[in-house]
């Protein structure tokens, strides 16, 4: 049987589909049917810590109030616009580290807050309108994704020709799993109102230089700094004004540099008041701004961007480097690059004849940028996405066309073909099967997340410190007293976390005293292992370098003063980070006051027996 006459008819239906009208109304109604099951995904942690800033005295225990976590006023709007997306505030740190919301070797100058005025007030409404129920919370983060959809299908049926193709790079955009988690986590909404926003900048731009629209000119700005206001991803607008101007815009050069200098002012002039508000992010290796160290930032550029654009145009997840040992990053990125020049090669000859494939590429290279300001997570791709899908299209659409473009030679044919089969594969495959395993893989984020910080068995007494030996992520110390308040358990007066999921060496000295020594690598990461390429641990160390890395050492001798208990660092490495400490109670460490668990096999705490004096108890690592 001939299958070619079927395979033709079939591609022909499929032309006819996407090139319909309707296509415009009905893959917004898909986003919101394939992103339903997100209504009952659960809140992870920034939601709870969100939930109890939102819900205020009539919502939270007095308890928690007396912990001073949360912001004054932390219910009213203007306490909201400010701080809701603030959480390592300026001046805090140590009181933060003295209540346990963070760890004790946390580097008291570190600062995270981000200003997203627009996306908190939208929140805030939410929890005006209908706070208990995150339902209707999840609702609204699926509305927004449906606009984006809309305004998404509607920016390329203008400016792709052939309409089948623009068709297929809004279902493209629509299949990718990456963008479930935007629409799951509610506090994530920020970046889905970003888009939204930076879709209608490129709208009125796009209508105000093509077609003379004056309005565009005031509106282009305007949409933008509405971007801008609701994530600072919002920046990766520009890079697509900045593609139109170099690429699409047929205006005289002063005349675009004129046109684009409104939303250049704009963005200027947010990170002007974005800095001057205090905003912004100092603390570790995690995110890395080009204002902290220029020079440092080009680094991460060359070493993420590759990890990402492979991530986008195929697989695997840009995620996944994370979990590898840094040689076998190494190869992961050379890997990367080699894939993206075979690519590129085969992308030269429509690149050259078609002014429109340039725009989205140059976007797309641009847009990346912003995101390598921290480790590779593909939920970041969401504006990067709209070039690779508009590229993505055109070039298997013109191998379906055969396009005038295509050179001839069998060998570029072969391999052009073998590339749109490896993306359809990881674009429409694979992202369907994504698509299928996300709303189980965020139920089982929100799973994990509550029981890294939840202790049963008995529950910890609201006059008891809970000192926790190891826990794989310590920043979640902060959300003990978040989620005991929320489901109704007695919040214990800290939480002390000694070391990180690392392999240590844990001594009695006296009554009150425990020295902990790390047997390999240092208290707050594993070393790395050649035979073990890929482990969770690998990301689990690179997280906590969130509060201390090598730019802030410690020091031998350093001490720390906590209520209740008292830390001497006794050994660090050639980084500076701690592999040795002493930590002293103010009470015997079998007093009735002091609640000790670690992180047990099964990922749930289990109680830990305190050694004898003079006993030393060896704990293993995650690779045992």
């Amino acid at each position: 049987m001939n299958v070619l006459p079927v395979i033709r008819k079939i591609s022909l239906l499929l032309r006819k589909g996407l090139e319909h009208r309707g296509v415009t109304f009905v893959l917004p109604v898909l986003a919101v049917l394939i992103t339903l099951p997100a209504l009952w995904g659960g809140l992870l942690v920034d939601d709870m810590v969100h939930r109890a800033q939102l819900l205020g005295p009539s919502g939270t225990s007095e308890q928690l109030r007396d912990l001073e976590i949360l912001p004054e006023n932390s219910s009213r709007l203007s306490s909201a616009i400010a701080n809701l997306f603030v959480f390592l505030p300026p001046g805090k740190t140590k009181h933060s580290i003295e209540t346990g919301q963070l760890p004790w070797w946390t580097y008291e100058g570190d600062k995270a807050g981000f200003w997203r005025p627009l996306t908190s007030f939208s929140i805030w409404c939410d929890y005006q309108l209908f706070p208990d129920s995150t339902v209707l919370m999840h609702a609204h983060n699926i509305l927004w994704f449906a606009g984006v959809i809309l305004l998404v299908t509607i920016f390329y049926r203008k400016l792709i020709g052939p309409t089948w193709i623009a068709g297929l790079a809004a279902v493209l955009y629509l299949l990718d799993e990456n963008y479930y988690m935007p629409v799951a986590m509610i506090a994530h909404r920020n970046s889905l109102m970003a888009i939204f926003f930076g879709l209608l900048t490129l709208f009125a731009y796009h209508k105000w230089r093509k077609q003379n629209w004056l309005p565009g000119a005031i509106l282009a700005p305007g949409c933008l700094a509405l971007s801008l206001l609701s994530a600072e991803a919002g920046v990766a607008t520009l890079a697509y004004l900045v593609a139109y101007t170099l690429v699409l815009d047929r205006g005289r050069w002063s005349r675009r540099i004129l046109a684009l200098a409104p939303s250049a002012i704009v963005v200027g002039f947010w990170r002007v008041l974005y800095s001057g508000l205090g905003y912004g992010v100092c603390a570790g290796d995690l995110y890395l701004g080009p204002g902290n160290d220029p020079l440092r930032f080009v680094g991460v550029v060359v070493e993420r961007a590759p990890i990402l654009l492979l991530g986008q145009w195929c697989f695997p997840p840009a995620f996944m480097y994370n979990f590898f040992s840094d040689s076998a990053r190494e190869t992961y990125w050379l890997l990367a690059v080699v894939f993206l020049i075979f690519v590129l090669v085969l992308l030269v000859p429509l690149l050259r004849r078609d002014r429109l494939s340039r725009f989205w590429g140059v976007g797309m290279l641009l847009s990346v940028i912003p995101i390598c300001a921290t480790i590779p997570w593909d939920r970041n791709l969401i504006f990067v996405g709209i070039g690779a899908m508009g590229l993505t299209a055109q070039f298997v659409g013109g191998l379906f066309s055969r396009e005038s473009w295509l050179p001839t030679s069998r060998l570029y044919r072969g391999s052009a073909w073998l590339l749109c089969v490896l993306i359809l594969l990881a674009q429409v495959g694979v992202a369907c099967i994504g698509r299928f395993i996300a709303p189980i893989s965020y139920s089982g984020f929100v799973t994990q997340s509550a029981e890294l910080v939840r202790v049963d068995s008995p529950p910890p007494r609201g006059d008891q410190d809970l000192v926790v030996v190891r826990m794989p992520i310590p920043l979640f110390s902060g959300a003990f007293a978040i989620y005991c308040d929320a489901e109704g358990r007695p919040i214990p007066k800290a939480v002390r976390i000694l070391a990180a999921l690392v392999p240590i060496e844990v001594t009695r000295t006296d009554e009150r005293t425990l020295k902990l020594r790390a047997l390999a690598g240092n208290l707050l990461k594993c070393e790395q292992r050649k035979d073990i390429p890929i482990h969770y641990a690998y990301f689990l160390g690179d997280f906590n370098s969130l509060v201390r890395d090598k730019k802030h050492p410690m020091y031998l001798g350093q001490r720390i003063e906590l209520p209740r208990m008292a830390v001497e660092v006794t050994g660090v490495d050639g980084d500076g980070l701690p592999t040795e400490a002493v930590f002293r109670f103010a009470v015997p460490l079998e007093d009735s006051s002091l609640r000790w668990v670690q992180i047990g096999s099964s990922r749930k705490y289990v109680p830990f027996e305190v050694p004898g004096i003079g006993q030393t108890v060896l704990l293993r690592g995650p690779f045992h």
